[in-house]
């Protein structure tokens, strides 16, 4: 069975909104399901991270560590699609979110090594420069990829998918996020 690559690059490009032109478009399409595959990883493993239970003998740093080697590939990433954008206002517009979430990240984390010892000390914080870079990492992929998904999801209303199918499957996709947050040891009592 051969891939029909016309066709789904037509459908990525629906929903994802990037329909910019490019000097290497087989790299850029490839990097942008990469993308979104360490995006979801990215979510995966923060929420592992976060809702394992903390003890004081074990600390899980490793997946904090991948998290943030997750969004330093996909700012990478951005960037390169950028660069081999024809248009790169155009790229500028249809990627504005994935951009500003880059530039966040980058600015938080040059924060967090600048100054982040010293802020961390007047609120009274007992977090470590790494610690907090860890949590902060943690944050922005969440956030990343909930804004991800709800832009993918109105892009799709708005692309002519039907309105039943879109919220049966939201739905869904609540109900599977909601039984495996459930399913992490944070979300049992001890004694159970």
């Amino acid at each position: 069975m051969q891939y029909d690559s016309d066709m789904s690059n037509q459908f990525d490009r629906k929903i994802f909104g990037d329909t910019n032109p490019s000097r290497h478009p087989e790299a850029v399409d490839r990097l942008r399901f990469y993308e979104l595959v360490l995006l979801g990883a990215g979510i995966a493993t923060a929420v592992i991270h976060r809702g394992l239970r903390e003890t004081s003998e074990t600390h899980h740093w490793e997946l904090g560590l991948l998290v943030v080697f997750i969004l330093a590939a996909v700012s990478i990433s951005v960037g390169f699609r950028y660069y081999c954008s024809l248009s790169r206002a155009e790229f500028r517009k249809a990627n504005q979110l994935r951009i500003a979430f880059c530039i966040v990240w980058l600015a938080g984390l040059l924060a967090l090594v600048t100054v982040g010892p010293q802020i961390l000390g007047r609120i009274g914080q007992d977090l470590s420069t790494a610690e907090a870079i860890l949590a902060f990492s943690d944050l922005v992929v969440v956030i990343s990829g909930l804004a991800g998904i709800i832009t993918a999801t109105r892009r799709a209303a708005a692309g002519g998918q039907q309105p039943a199918t879109i919220l049966v499957l939201t739905f869904l996709l609540l109900i599977v996020v909601g039984t495996l947050l459930l399913l992490l040891p944070r979300a049992r009592h001890p004694a159970l």
